[in-house]
């Protein structure tokens, strides 16, 4: 007898006989030991009553698949209380009760589903010997135990979209150790609520600013601490700026102002890029120069247009073209104006003031008479784009632009080394405007240094003068602020913030996509709580 430690790992098995074909290896073996216990009363029996054999699927080996073929006995029970007469010898070190297939089998075969699914983990399988079917690798997920993990201290939630817009679930991540902890499948403060109750000891909730959050995580752990989020702090006070900002929309378009050079970063940066195309025309021509001075030289030396067609795989009327050529380039087409012709200079004036949206632009040249598609009017905005990263951009194209609301709040969130002198020069203007402008500029770069540099203790004083400002968007947003005021508080203070869920969120959308069709949020919920870092 061989023993089989080295390739199960398991003493006290013995190899009978082995069978290879073309796809598949056959392993007969049986159990050394002449004694099993009883699996009622654990008594140790040695009365054989008879023997049957278990086919087991087991990890492949190479390419082919591993078929073991165990021979299994049964004895009698001599303990004479124990309700079990007869029973078969257990396998726990390698299968379980009544399974098919091998405990590293089963765990293997769940590796490949959690990494990729059903279709996709098939057809990885199919090609390294397991021959599973996607319904297969499904199931294997779905008869796993439920994944045990601690109840967190410090518990982050966040919102994930089934469908945007319409129907939304919640991801719960652990702060500490930055993994999902769980998924539920809506954002109800109900649902949430309820989850807390049953997992005790959640000392500080990282949340977005909503008041279903608020209500959930109150009613489910009214001792722990509430952390607002501050990427949607930043995004509220930027929402109400940004208003106040679009009361002066035509005084702000007076403002003019160069925008940072292409290499450097910039708050608006053009929607689509494309690579230039004409260093792509050119490796073209450089290379039909080429093949026509090889094909000259080849006639020139004696051979047939079919022997070079043959010799060179090119089509024969390829060749005859480059044979009946006067000069070894071949005549191109004479270049057309183009569909997009008579609108291009628009284009350009767009473009020079700001506007890079090909949406937008496509729809204002289809009122002037445009006929083409949208694809064209995007392909040449990313030519522009090509030329700006080069640094090649027309003079016309690379002055200055128009500031408008949005483009002032990309200047009033970047840190004050940041900017430019044009941007900054640009910011005094704004100011210049009317009086609440320049309150606004103050406000909001107080608050992000607030923000910034953890000083909770200020925000009460912030808030008083906030509210006394004068301005109506500024007293509705200290309004919303103080409904939360302790929140806002502590994450003005505290260093916990709900960004590294946004990972484990992209993350889930990835997952979610890859299983179209049959992503039930059971197994959504799987294969997301089976993080490994």
């Amino acid at each position: 007898m061989i023993s089989l430690s080295l390739l199960f790992e398991l003493p006290g098995m013995s190899l009978d006989q082995v069978e290879i074909d073309a796809q598949t290896i056959t392993i007969k073996t049986h159990v050394e030991a002449c004694e099993a216990a009883c699996p009622i009363c654990q008594t140790m029996a040695k009365r054989v009553h008879s023997h049957y054999t278990r086919t087991l699927h087991d990890v492949p080996c190479g390419t082919k698949a591993l078929r073991l073929v165990v021979q299994v006995r049964r004895f009698f029970c001599d303990q004479e209380t124990c309700p079990r007469q007869i029973f078969a010898e257990r396998l726990p070190a390698l299968t379980q009760v009544k399974a098919r297939a091998t405990t590293r089998f089963v765990r293997g075969l769940a590796e490949v589903g959690f990494a990729l699914g059903g279709r996709a983990g098939a057809r990885l399988g199919a090609d390294l010997g397991w021959r599973q079917s996607r319904s297969t690798i499904l199931r294997t997920l779905r008869r796993l135990p439920e994944p045990k993990r601690a109840t967190p201290r410090l518990l982050g939630i966040d919102d994930w979209a089934f469908r945007r817009r319409s129907i939304y679930g919640t991801m719960l991540l652990d702060l500490e150790t930055h993994s999902p902890v769980d998924l539920l499948p809506d954002r109800t403060a109900e649902t949430r609520a309820s989850w807390l109750v049953a997992h005790p000891g959640v000392q500080l909730i990282s949340r977005d600013r909503a008041g279903e959050y608020a209500r959930g995580a109150k009613k489910g752990a009214p001792n722990a601490i509430q952390v607002a989020d501050r990427f949607h702090l930043t995004k509220n006070l930027s929402e109400v700026v940004e208003r106040i900002l679009s009361h002066h929309r035509q005084a702000l378009r007076q403002i003019r102002f160069v925008p940072p050079s292409p290499g450097s970063s910039s708050p608006f940066a053009v929607r689509y890029l494309r690579p230039d195309r004409k260093l792509r025309k050119q490796e073209v021509l450089q290379a039909r120069q080429a093949r026509a001075e090889q094909i000259q030289r080849l006639l020139a030396q004696g051979m047939t247009q079919l022997a070079i067609a043959r010799h060179l795989h090119l089509n024969r009327k390829t060749v005859a073209l480059y044979a009946k050529a006067q000069s070894v380039t071949p005549v191109s087409q004479p270049a057309r104006a183009g569909i997009l012709a008579p609108f291009t200079r628009y284009l350009l004036n767009r473009w020079q003031a700001g506007e890079c949206n090909g949406v937008g632009l496509y729809r204002n040249i289809v009122a002037r008479g445009y006929t083409g598609s949208r694809t064209t009017v995007e392909r040449f905005l990313l030519g522009l784009r090509d030329l700006q990263r080069q640094g090649q951009l027309p003079a016309a194209l690379s002055g200055p632009v128009e500031l408008t609301p949005h483009r002032a709040i990309g200047l009033l969130l970047k840190r004050a080394e940041e900017r430019t002198q044009e941007e900054t020069q640009a910011l005094l203007r704004v100011g210049q405007i009317h009086p609440d402008l320049a309150h606004t500029q103050l406000l909001m770069q107080r608050f992000l240094q607030i923000l910034r540099e953890r000083h909770g203790h200020a925000l009460d004083q912030w808030l008083a003068v906030a509210f006394h400002s004068g301005v109506p968007e500024w007293r509705a947003f200290v309004r919303k602020l103080r409904q939360d005021h302790a929140a806002v508080q502590a994450a003005l203070t505290l260093k916990w913030n709900n960004g590294p869920g946004e990972g484990h969120i992209h993350r889930l959308k990835f997952v979610k996509r890859s299983m179209y069709g049959r992503a039930n949020f059971d197994l959504l919920r799987f294969r997301v709580l089976h993080h490994r870092k």
